[in-house]
Parts: C-alpha cells; structure tokens; sequence
C-alpha cells in the first residue's frame, strides 16, 4: 500500500509511535500450527513534489484505496 501522507515533524513522530505501539502488541504471539513468521518492515520517506502536484494517474485518484 502506497499512500502519501502529508504531516509535520511532530504528526510524523506520533505516526511512528503509533505504528510501533501496534506491531510490538503482536511480537508476543508465540507458535501455533496455524501461525507463520511474516517479516513487516514498514518504510517511509518523504516523496519528491508536494501532494498537490501528485500526478493524476495516481492510483488514490483513480479512486483504488
């Protein structure tokens, strides 16, 4: 999922926090025979052109989530 999110320092922080707070609420699970180990690495970074200037062919304006 691809999704730009404009944000100031301190949205971007609180954004991570929250992340973290979520995934750490999982790393507790332990083996089951339903279960399989996945490896999440979220990433983020700030894109090149401000998000008015997004191209129109972007997936979020063609109405995809």
């Amino acid at each position: 999922m691809t999704c730009p999110a404009p944000s100031s320092q301190d949205e971007l922080a609180e954004l991570v926090e929250e992340l973290r707070a979520v995934i750490l609420s999982r790393t507790g699970n332990g083996p089951a025979p339903d279960r399989a180990l996945h490896l999440l690495s979220p990433i983020l970074f700030p894109i090149e052109f401000p998000i008015e200037e997004r191209p129109t062919d972007h997936p979020r304006e063609a109405g995809t989530p």
